[in-house]
C-alpha cells in the first residue's frame, strides 16, 4: 500500500511540474489567438458575433477584383468628413472585410478605380444595394459610384468589377482646372477622363503664375466657367479648405507663403527667397533651383473627395523573391515602394509607435505579389524570402537592429524573421501587404507577436516531463 502511494506521489509531481511549464505559453497563444480574432474592424469591433450584440448586424464585403477599391462608411452622417480617415474602413482590391454596423443604420459604399485602363460603366451596379451616384468621368481615383446600404441584416456584398477603357482614350481639357498629372520633371501630362491613364502625347511644359496660395487656390475655384453657379459656402468653401490643407501639409506651404503655381496641373516650384505677396496673377515663367520633389494635386470637381487621401506619395525599390518551398504561383512577380503619405502610413506610423519600445528610425512599404495574370496574391501557403535595399533614412546605431514587422489588418505587429548582409534587408514571409522597416534597441521588450516555433518547443517540452514521470512509476513498479 505503501509503494502504491509512493508511485502515486511521483506521478502527481510530474503532472504538476508539467503544467507549471505548460501553462504560460499555452495560456498566452490561447490569449493571442483570441485577440486576433474577429473582423479587423476599428472602434475595439473586433471579435464577437451577431449574437453576442443584438445591436449591430456583420457587413461582409466582398472585394477580389483587382481594379476597385472601396471605401465603406459604417454611418451616412460622417461621409463628409474626409479629412477624418476613422469615419470609414478602406477595403483594398482583392480583400475582403467584415465590419460590425448598428442594426438598421445607413451605410455607404463608395467605389474608387485603383488600376489603369478601367472605368466605372454608366450602368454599372451592386446587387443588393441602392445607386446614389454614378461619377464614371471623375479620373484619377476620385469616387466614381456610391451606394446605400441598409445594415437590417448579416450580409455579404460582392463589389462589381469595373470593365476596361476603349483605347480611343478621352482627354481632359487645360482650362478644367484638373485632369493633368505633374511629370516631376517640369512637366505635365493629360489623363483619359474614363479610366485615368496617363496619355504621354500631352506632355507639356508647366504654365506658372506667381502668388501666394491663398490666392492661387481662390483663383482655381472662381476663374472661369468650370465651377460657375457653384454655392460658395455648401460647394466651393469645403473645396478650397481641402486644397489649402494638401499644399500645406505636402509642400510645407501657408496660405501666405508665395510661389510658382501651374495654372495647368497645380504642380508648385517654391522661390528660394519669400516675397511679398504678388499683387497681381499674371503668369510667370521663371524657374527656382528650388523644385517641390512633391506630386501636385488634382483636386476633384466634387466636394466629396480630395486628391491627397487617394493619391499616396510613395517611391518603387527594388525588391528580390527567393522560393525554397515552392509555393510561388507560375510567373510571380515582386513589386515594393516606400511610402510616405496616405492611409496606410498613418495607421502604420500609430501602430509601430504604440507597439515596438526602443524605436529608432523606420520606414513603410507596401510590398505586393503578383501571378502570371498580373493578379494580386496576398496569402501563400509557405514562406518566402524577400529582399529590400536599407531605407535611405535608417542608418544602423550603435545599440540598435533592423527589424521587419508586418502590419496585419487588425492593427498588429507580426516580427519577421529578418537579416541585414550588405546593406540589404531579407526576410520571411507568407503575406504580402505592408511593411516595417524599424531601428529598434537590441534590448528592447516589444509587444507584437513573432513567427516562430516556440509553442509547440514547449509542447514537447511538457510531453517529455510527463513521459519521464510515466517511465519514474514504471521503474519504481518494476524493483517493487
Amino acid at each position: 500500500m505503501k509503494k502504491l502511494h509512493k508511485m502515486m506521489k511521483a506521478f502527481a509531481v510530474s503532472v504538476a511540474l508539467a503544467l507549471v511549464f505548460c501553462m504560460i505559453p499555452v495560456g498566452s497563444v490561447y490569449a493571442e489567438t483570441n485577440a486576433g480574432t474577429g473582423n479587423g474592424s476599428e472602434n475595439g469591433e473586433n471579435g464577437g458575433t451577431p449574437s453576442e450584440n443584438p445591436e449591430t448586424v456583420q457587413i461582409t464585403i466582398d472585394n477580389t477584383n483587382s481594379h476597385v477599391g472601396v471605401r465603406f462608411y459604417q454611418d451616412t452622417n460622417n461621409v463628409e468628413e474626409i479629412d477624418e480617415t476613422d469615419t470609414f474602413k478602406w477595403i483594398a482590391p482583392g480583400t475582403n472585410e467584415t465590419i460590425s454596423v448598428q442594426k438598421d443604420a445607413k451605410a455607404r459604399i463608395r467605389v474608387y478605380i485603383q488600376a489603369n485602363g478601367y472605368y466605372i460603366p454608366e450602368d454599372y451596379h451592386i446587387d443588393g444595394v441602392e445607386k446614389l451616384t454614378n461619377d464614371n468621368k471623375v479620373g484619377w481615383g476620385w469616387c466614381r459610384a456610391a451606394f446605400e446600404v441598409t445594415a437590417d441584416q448579416d450580409k455579404t456584398i460582392k463589389i462589381t468589377e469595373a470593365k476596361e477603357c476603349p483605347e480611343n482614350h478621352s482627354t481632359i481639357q487645360p482650362n478644367l482646372r484638373w485632369g493633368y498629372n505633374d511629370q516631376g520633371d517640369g512637366t505635365h501630362a493629360a489623363f483619359c477622363e474614363t479610366c485615368s491613364t496617363v496619355l504621354d502625347h500631352t506632355i507639356g511644359k508647366h504654365e506658372y503664375m506667381k502668388m501666394t496660395l491663398s490666392e492661387y487656390v481662390n483663383w482655381y475655384y472662381t476663374d472661369g466657367d468650370y465651377y460657375a453657379g457653384a454655392d460658395p459656402e455648401k460647394d466651393l468653401a469645403p473645396m478650397m479648405k481641402s486644397m489649402l490643407e494638401y499644399y500645406e501639409k505636402q509642400e510645407g506651404l501657408t496660405a501666405d507663403t508665395v510661389a510658382n503655381f501651374c495654372k495647368i496641373c497645380g504642380a508648385v516650384e517654391k522661390l528660394p527667397v519669400q516675397e511679398t505677396p504678388a499683387t497681381d496673377n499674371k503668369a510667370d515663367s521663371s524657374t527656382s533651383s528650388t523644385t517641390s520633389s512633391q506630386p501636385a494635386p488634382t483636386p476633384a470637381p466634387a466636394v466629396q473627395q480630395p486628391a491627397a487621401v487617394e493619391t499616396p506619395v510613395s517611391q518603387p525599390v527594388t525588391a528580390a523573391l527567393a522560393d525554397a518551398e515552392g509555393v510561388l504561383p507560375t510567373g510571380a512577380a515582386i513589386t515594393a515602394a516606400t511610402v510616405t503619405s496616405g492611409a496606410a502610413y498613418e495607421k502604420a506610423v500609430e501602430v509601430i509607435k504604440a507597439q515596438v519600445s526602443g524605436l529608432g528610425e523606420f520606414s513603410v512599404m507596401e510590398i505586393n505579389l503578383t501571378d502570371a495574370a498580373n493578379t494580386q496574391v496576398h496569402q501563400l501557403n509557405g514562406y518566402v524570402q524577400v529582399s529590400v535595399p536599407m531605407p535611405a533614412n535608417i542608418t544602423v546605431k550603435e545599440g540598435k537592429a533592423i527589424v521587419v514587422y508586418r502590419l496585419e489588418d487588425d492593427g498588429t505587429l507580426t516580427r519577421c524573421d529578418t537579416t541585414v548582409e550588405n546593406g540589404v534587408i531579407t526576410f520571411k514571409t507568407n503575406h504580402f501587404s505592408t511593411y516595417i522597416v524599424a531601428e529598434e534597441d537590441v534590448t528592447a521588450v516589444t509587444s507584437p507577436k513573432t513567427e516562430d516555433v516556440s509553442a509547440g518547443i514547449n509542447l514537447i517540452f511538457c510531453m517529455g516531463i510527463l513521459l519521464a514521470g510515466a517511465a519514474a512509476v514504471a521503474m519504481k513498479r518494476k524493483m517493487a
